[in-house]
């Protein structure tokens, strides 16, 4: 799961006169993610779907003929799914265990190499790396579940395509979440998210330690995190995932997220202790990274802050170091609170802001739907 390392993310998709997009954000579509030097690195368009039925008549909601079931329209309303999970890749393969649309899920590919034949909503994007795929990834599913009922997903799920998982500690009752847990490792994992709604979820990884005296513990800041989960609300901090340190190493962006969650979010950080995973493949640029750089990425996004010490949404009742098991607050992050606790004109907040202002942010995150679905 890896690409050339870019410094910048540019989202740009393009469609002919007579096609329609949800991506348009102002009249240059266009969205950039800073990086520490000027060359952009522009994806190339997704290929356009196909259409041979009729389109959607929005003013009563009618059609005249149904869509394909292989045709996916960005103008038909989509119904609602609780999870989305993004996998980028040089081109689509089978995962292991398999991972396919359910009536729940969507799976959307981003591919460097080789484009998916059914196009939308996969993205076809060369030349980009790691950190920008997610961030090109993060935004399609946005503006994708900007045009569901509800707000459409629930979870944002990040997967490398290159790693193994599967149920651990099946023989351990004080492992088990609840009576009976499902035998599909992606299904338990999303009964997991939805029982706890962690801000972030994750399973948990070979070689890491495990508290097999629990089904949960406090999230793991691995140096690379091979899937996660991102609750819809927590995306008004922790995204979008910043390239500031994308020339000197990818591992560099997840290092900047682990930091943003332990600051609002530590103790509704989960791992699923009763999933775990494997990726065979995974090198120690993290470990070389942090000996070399960690000092300097941790004082870069403390700089951020205007605030010292523990800083708490309101209506945080968490104990420090224990895990919260209730999702008994909203996990948004107010205008007014990030005025007051992180300095706007830092880069990292500089790139928050941006992404906060987007149309589709704004109707999937902070509810603000009406003026959205208007210009539409």
């Amino acid at each position: 799961a890896g690409g050339i390392v870019v410094t910048a993310v540019v989202v740009m998709w393009g469609w002919s006169s007579n096609q329609v997009t949800t991506m348009e954000e102002d009249s240059s579509r266009l969205l950039v993610f800073r990086a520490p030097r000027n060359e952009i690195s522009t994806p190339a368009p997704t290929p356009a779907p196909t259409h041979s039925h009729t389109r959607l008549n929005h003013k009563n909601g009618s059609s005249s003929s149904p869509p394909s079931s292989n045709v996916y329209d960005p103008l038909l309303p989509r119904p609602a799914k609780k999870f989305v999970y993004l996998i980028s890749a040089n081109q689509k393969h089978e995962m292991h265990p398999p991972l396919e649309d359910t009536a729940d899920r969507d799976v959307i590919w981003r591919t460097f190499e080789k484009p998916i034949e059914s196009g939308y909503p996969h993205v076809f994007a060369p030349g980009t790396g790691y950190t920008e795929g997610r961030n090109i990834l993060m935004l399609r599913a946005i503006d994708i579940a900007a045009t569901m009922p509800g707000r459409g997903y629930l979870y944002y799920i990040f997967l490398d395509d290159d790693t193994v998982y599967f149920n651990f500690g099946d023989n351990n009752h004080n492992m088990s979440f609840e009576k009976s847990m499902p035998e599909n490792v992606y299904e338990r994992f999303e009964r997991f998210l939805l029982k706890f709604q962690p801000a972030v979820g994750h399973p948990t990884y070979g070689g890491e330690s495990i508290n097999t005296s629990s089904f949960t513990t406090l999230f793991s800041n691995v140096d690379h995190c091979c899937l996660y989960a991102i609750h819809r609300e927590a995306l008004s901090f922790v995204a979008p995932y910043s390239m500031h340190f994308e020339r000197v190493s990818g591992w560099a962006s997840q290092n900047v997220f682990n930091m943003k969650t332990t600051m609002l979010f530590n103790e509704r950080r989960l791992m699923c202790n009763a999933v775990r995973g494997r990726n065979p493949r995974h090198a120690d640029y993290g470990d070389v990274f942090k000996r070399q750089h960690g000092p300097s990425v941790g004082a870069w996004v403390n700089s951020a802050r205007l605030t010292r010490g523990r800083i708490r949404l309101p209506g945080s009742t968490e104990v420090p170091g224990r895990p919260k098991l209730e999702k008994d607050i909203s996990y948004v992050m107010p205008d007014d609170f990030l005025k007051k606790h992180f300095n706007l004109s830092h880069p990292l907040i500089q790139d928050l802001v941006a992404f906060r202002k987007r149309k589709s942010v704004r109707c999937v995150v902070f509810g603000q739907c009406k003026p959205f679905l208007q210009q539409r």
